[in-house]
């Protein structure tokens, strides 16, 4: 037996669900429960992790390969690396 549970979306988001459904040939109500039962799944905040991981690691090599940070060097040079240390 299922319960009735009534729910409200913005207007762009009920079109992507209506979309996706008119795609898979599957009712909104599947769609949105599939969704629900993936956010709510044990390993979903995992995926959701290594997802997140992965484009992390992803921008990191963009960015290090951009020529303006190779360029750049550290962010202080060695003159003013001497200044800014202690005396001893």
């Amino acid at each position: 037996m299922r319960d009735r549970m009534n729910v409200y979306f913005p207007p762009a988001l009920l079109k992507e669900i209506a979309d996706l459904a008119d795609r898979k040939g599957l009712s909104r109500s599947a769609i949105v429960e599939a969704a629900v039962a993936s956010f709510l799944s044990p390993d979903g905040a995992d995926r959701r992790e290594a997802a997140f991981t992965r484009r992390l690691d992803r921008l990191s090599r963009q960015v290090t390969r951009l020529p303006c940070v190779r360029s750049i060097g550290p962010l202080t040079s060695q003159a003013e690396h001497q200044k800014l240390s202690p005396k001893r």
